[in-house]
C-alpha cells in the first residue's frame, strides 16, 4: 500500500506545491486494483481513519473535525459506488469539484489537465459515458437554450450584421444535419428571444470558434462533449466554474493524441472531420469533493454546494 499526501485542492500542474502537502498516514489502493479504484481508495481511508491511523495533525491541517472528514468520506464513497463495479483498460475521469480531466491507462496517470466545467446556475451533470468519435475543425451547433436566452438578445441589440463578425450562420429549423443556411433577417429574433419560436445557429470552424480545434463526442442526452476552446485565459484560475455545462479542455489536441494515436490528423482538416477511435474509452463524470489521484488522497471545494444536501 501506498502512503499518501493529502492535498487540499491543489491542481495536478501545480507540482512545486506538493511538497508543502501535509503528510497524512493514508493509504492509498494500489494503483492496479483491478475493482473501482475511487471506492477502493476511499474506503482504505476510511479504514485508516478507523485503525486510528489518521490523527488529530491531519484534521488541524485541514481544518476540520474527526466527525466531518469521516462524513466527507463516507458522502463520496457513496457517490463513487455509483460507478461501474469494476474500470475498463483505459478510461477519463473528469472530477467536476476538481475541475480536472485525468486519462487512466492500464491502472496508471497518463494524462492530466485542468478543465473548465459548468456554471453553478447550469452545471455539468454527472454521467457515465464514452468516447467514440473526435471532430476535428468542428462546427458549433449552438443549443437552443442558449440561442434564446444569449444569442438572440444580442442580435436585438446589435443587429443581424452581428452575426458575421461571430462567423455564426443561421440555418432552417428543420433538423437536417447537413443544415440549410437562411437569411439571418427572415428570421424575428424578438420572437426568438422571447421563446416563442426557435432558431438554429451555427458558428463556422476557426480561431474563434467555441469547440475549438476538437470536440470528442460521447453519447448523452444532455449534449455534453469534451472540447477545445478559444478561452484559454480560464485555464489561469483556480475556480473555473464558467462554461453553460460542458466540460472545455485545457490542451484537447494532447487528449486526441493520445486517445487516437496514429490517427490523429496532423495539419489543416476540412470542418467536421470525424475520427473514430479505435476503440470506445470510458468517461465518468463525477462529482467528488474527495478522491485518490494517482495514488493520492485528494480533497476539492465542494463547488456546487452538494456536501451539505448529502447529494
Amino acid at each position: 500500500m501506498l502512503l499518501a499526501a493529502l492535498l487540499l485542492g491543489v491542481p495536478a500542474y501545480a507540482s512545486p506545491r506538493l511538497a508543502t502537502a501535509t503528510a497524512v498516514a493514508v493509504e492509498a489502493a494500489p494503483p492496479s486494483a483491478p475493482a473501482n479504484p475511487i471506492a477502493a481508495g476511499l474506503q482504505a481511508a476510511l479504514d485508516d481513519l478507523h485503525a486510528g491511523r489518521v490523527g488529530p495533525g491531519a484534521f488541524a491541517a485541514l481544518k476540520t473535525t474527526r466527525a466531518a472528514y469521516e462524513q466527507r468520506l463516507e458522502l463520496n464513497l457513496r457517490r463513487a459506488a455509483e460507478l461501474p463495479s469494476t474500470f475498463p483498460r483505459r478510461y477519463i475521469i473528469v472530477d467536476i469539484p476538481a475541475q480536472m480531466l485525468w486519462l487512466y491507462e492500464d491502472g496508471r496517470l497518463a494524462l492530466s489537465m485542468p478543465v473548465v466545467v459548468g456554471k453553478p446556475t447550469e452545471p455539468t451533470p454527472t454521467l457515465i459515458t464514452e468516447v467514440k468519435s473526435a471532430v476535428f475543425n468542428p462546427y458549433w451547433n449552438v443549443p437552443w437554450d442558449l440561442a434564446r436566452n444569449t444569442w438572440a438578445p444580442r442580435i436585438v441589440k446589435q443587429g443581424v450584421k452581428y452575426l458575421k463578425t461571430v462567423n455564426m450562420q443561421v440555418l432552417a429549423p428543420d433538423n437536417s444535419p447537413e443544415g440549410r443556411v437562411v437569411a439571418p433577417d427572415s428570421v424575428n429574433w424578438n420572437d426568438v428571444a422571447a421563446g416563442r419560436i426557435w432558431a438554429r445557429l451555427r458558428q463556422l470552424p476557426g480561431p474563434n470558434n467555441m469547440m475549438g480545434a476538437v470536440k470528442f463526442e460521447m453519447p448523452n442526452e444532455q449534449g455534453i462533449y469534451l472540447h477545445d476552446t478559444p478561452l484559454k485565459q480560464f485555464f489561469r484560475a483556480s475556480q473555473r466554474t464558467l462554461s453553460a455545462g460542458c466540460v472545455r479542455l485545457s490542451h484537447a489536441e494532447e487528449l486526441a493524441k493520445a486517445l487516437l494515436g496514429a490517427a490523429a490528423p496532423a495539419g489543416d482538416t476540412p470542418p467536421e472531420t470525424r475520427v473514430d477511435l479505435p476503440e470506445p474509452v470510458a468517461v465518468y463524470i463525477t462529482y467528488l469533493t474527495a478522491t485518490p489521484v494517482d495514488g493520492v488522497l485528494r480533497f476539492f471545494p465542494d463547488v456546487y454546494r452538494r456536501d451539505k444536501s448529502r447529494n
